[in-house]
């Protein structure tokens, strides 16, 4: 098995991996309250990620809104809305 994903700090979730696929992620939190379809967040990344590595492809397009160099790391931020889409679809597989 292959496993590729991030820690974010301050969020929390919960994964039931023995749910169907679309249906696994089970809560979703961000500093301890429940995200909502329309919260706001904005994501920094590195140029790995940023460029769609580690098969997170929806990154690749997305609308920068500033990047930062960190000695040979350049740090990117993505546009609030792209954020957004990509909560929004990780909340559609949230139970209710």
């Amino acid at each position: 098995a292959h496993f590729n994903y991030d820690m974010v700090d301050g969020v929390d979730y919960t994964i039931r991996v023995s749910n169907e696929k679309g249906k696994r992620i089970t809560e979703l939190r961000y500093q301890g309250k429940d995200v909502k379809d329309d919260d706001i967040f904005t994501l920094s990344l590195n140029n790995y990620r940023a460029s769609g590595g580690g098969n997170f492809f929806m990154f690749k397009d997305a609308k920068l809104v500033r990047y930062r160099r960190e000695g040979k790391s350049v740090i990117y931020a993505l546009d609030d809305e792209h954020v957004r889409n990509i909560l929004n679809m990780g909340m559609e597989h949230v139970e209710e």
